[in-house]
């Protein structure tokens, strides 16, 4: 049984800060997060802004939901742990740019593109995920990475095994 989740009491509106500040929109269970590595932990609530670099850890039968950019929502799921390793604003030359660090946990996705492009990749201990414009899951457990498309899948994702290379 899932732990309840904290809903935003309204739809918070998207980030406009040009770091690229993520948002915590729900919060179930036992979540936490710091700003850097070296940072101490404090309880996630919703309306966080999360800056690039943090890190989020969630809790026995705990999820959180954060939005970056405006068009990009991911699910974190239970027993995770993910970094926010880089969170680039849009402009009109370039995309909104997210690199996503998992060393475990599951991690649902959801990005869209309609009002500007996305290049999303989460890297996990053993492969890479690169989304440009869809719904679904990376899963790392046991040493095992799994990733999957969303049901109403409507884009596409690419999955790699190799070393990650920022480009």
């Amino acid at each position: 049984q899932s732990a309840p989740v904290q809903p935003a009491a309204a739809p918070a509106p998207a980030s406009t800060d040009p770091s690229g500040a993520g948002t915590v929109l729900e919060v179930g269970g036992l979540v936490q997060w710091r700003p850097a590595p070296d940072a101490p932990l404090r309880a996630a609530a919703v309306g966080d802004q999360l800056p690039p670099g943090s890190e989020l850890f969630t809790g026995h039968r705990s999820r959180t939901q954060i939005r970056l950019h405006g068009t990009q929502i991911f699910i974190i799921e239970r027993l995770a742990r993910v970094r926010l390793s880089e969170v680039i604003a849009a402009t009109n030359a370039s995309p909104a740019t997210t690199r996503v660090d998992l060393p475990y946990g599951r991690f649902d996705f959801k990005v869209v593109s309609t009002r500007v492009s996305n290049d999303v990749r989460i890297k996990t201990p053993d492969a890479i995920l690169a989304v440009k414009g869809t719904t679904g899951f990376i899963n790392v457990q046991f040493g095992r990475t799994e990733a999957g498309g969303g049901v109403d899948n409507t884009g596409n994702f690419t999955v790699q095994t190799s070393q990650w290379q920022d480009q």
